[in-house]
């Protein structure tokens, strides 16, 4: 008994007054610069990361500042089976359709480098840190969890 009334008191909160939803970014096009780029060979995709800059306003709590908010972007990279398997429109393999996506954010971004090896020598140079950049962002839903998502990622 004497153990629960020497408890931290940082411990001292009611979770049903004391919850707070995060706030989020409102969806919309804003700007920002890349922070981080890496590639993640067991998830097969290049992950970009974004520091929203130059941008003001506050997020869905009215006081956590958009900038200063970090997200991610995706570039899904073929992985094994994939040449096999098709889309779901069934127009194209998912292979062809990693590689589609990949050349179209490539361009987008203006960004030199045709292969792999190419992106992954930028990645590994740092090449790619500092870029501004304007990014679309949406909100999402997965498992009962509301949150925010790059949608798209290109120069301005």
């Amino acid at each position: 008994m004497s153990e629960t009334k020497s408890y931290d008191a940082n411990l001292d909160f009611n979770l049903t007054e004391d919850y707070k939803e995060p706030g989020l970014i409102p969806d919309g096009t804003y700007h920002a610069n890349v922070t981080s780029v890496v590639f993640d060979r067991e998830k097969s995709c290049f992950t970009w990361k974004v520091t929203l800059a130059e941008n003001g306003g506050v997020c869905t709590d009215d006081e956590t500042a958009i900038d200063g908010n970090t997200l991610e972007f995706k570039n899904w990279l073929p992985k094994p089976g994939d040449e096999k398997e098709m889309t779901a429109s069934g127009r194209m393999t998912k292979r062809q359709s990693k590689i589609n996506s990949l050349a179209k954010f490539m361009k987008k971004m203006q960004l030199k480098e045709e292969t792999v090896p190419q992106i992954l020598e930028a990645i590994d140079n740092a090449e790619y840190i500092g870029l501004e950049v304007d990014i679309n962002i949406g909100t999402k839903v997965f498992n009962d969890t509301t949150f925010n998502e790059v949608k798209d990622m290109f120069l301005p």
